[in-house]
């Protein structure tokens, strides 16, 4: 747990002095598990424009996406303001249900106030159960035209097709003869 702390702590203090500036922002005061984002925030240039990065199941720290990806650190570099929230559903979303759709349009709806990001390009990114999100999200955008809809979408190994996920699930835990099967495939037929 010391090595993951030391880690988490040089990460950091390598996005600082690289040009960025790192900030964590609690949109529940009350509440430190969940509707919070960490942003990564270009220093030396001007934000051009903006990205959400979601990241997998039942991560609940924004953390584990500056572990996953360098991409926020790149993206600073180019101007790019990046988002990395924990919905007000916590960590253990499902994504694609209208509880985590409605929080992640609010927490796009305050960031683009906070930072002014009216009339920026917006990205949107995901991994995992975080891409299904982003994906529900920009087809919702669409549909319901949305007035702030990204520019482009991009997920990681997203689970999209929950029927074919649910038939799997019950095939793994039929060949698993009462034995122990991982705790995703129990979610999933749950």
């Amino acid at each position: 747990m010391q090595k993951i702390n030391l880690l988490i702590l040089t990460l950091f203090i390598s996005a600082i002095s690289l040009g960025q500036k790192v900030e964590t922002i609690y949109l529940d005061k009350t509440d430190s598990t969940k509707n919070r984002y960490i942003a990564v925030i270009p220093q030396s240039r001007k934000i051009n424009s903006f990205m959400f990065l979601l990241d997998g199941f039942g991560g609940g720290d924004p953390k584990d996406v500056l572990i996953q990806t360098d991409i926020p650190k790149y993206a600073a570099t180019k101007g790019i303001l990046s988002i990395m929230p924990v919905l007000k559903t916590g960590g253990l979303y499902f994504g694609s249900d209208m509880a985590s759709q409605q929080s992640l349009k609010e927490m796009i709806d305050f960031v683009v106030n906070k930072y002014q990001l009216k009339d920026k390009d917006f990205y949107i990114g995901g991994f995992s159960i975080g891409g299904t999100c982003v994906v529900k999200y920009s087809e919702l955008a669409v549909q319901k035209n949305y007035p702030i809809k990204p520019k482009a979408v991009f997920a990681i190994d997203p689970p999209l097709d929950w029927q074919r996920d649910y038939n799997a699930a019950k095939r793994v835990v039929r060949l698993s003869k009462g034995g122990k099967v991982n705790d995703e495939v129990t979610y999933i037929i749950l």
